[in-house]
């Protein structure tokens, strides 16, 4: 679920295709609340990029080097992306596994707890 902040011919062109795309009331206040907060979308960015930046290191410290990325989320090209992903999995660490190319995405932890985790999951991995 989303939502979408755009002109109004091309929102008339996304009801035809789409058709009614109702938002429950709380997710639009609380967009309309993050719209209106620009100190908050700055630290935002501030810590997206701080965090995506840590998370290729902690990938790369383990061989894991991205074959793409953003702030949100480090993707790399394994042909070991189904085993990696199954064994994180297993220890509370979800991916997104893709089929073609074979590849794995990482997105953020969320708290230093998570970060952890991560990197003691990495650890158990055969990375060889």
């Amino acid at each position: 679920m989303g939502f979408v902040l755009t002109e109004q011919i091309l929102l008339n062109q996304l009801t035809e295709r789409l058709g009614p795309w109702p938002i429950a009331h709380a997710s639009r206040y609380i967009a309309q609340q993050a719209l209106l907060d620009t100190i908050w979308q700055q630290q935002c960015r501030i810590d997206l990029v701080s965090k995506g930046k840590r998370l290729k290191r902690l990938l790369s410290d383990f061989g894991l080097k991205p074959s793409g990325s953003c702030d949100l989320f480090q993707w790399f090209k394994t042909n070991k992306a189904l085993s990696y992903h199954q064994k994180l999995a297993q220890q509370g660490i979800l991916t997104r596994v893709f089929d073609s190319p074979a590849s794995l995405r990482f997105g953020l932890p969320k708290t230093e707890h998570d970060w952890q985790r991560l990197q003691k999951a990495l650890q158990q991995l055969d990375l060889s």
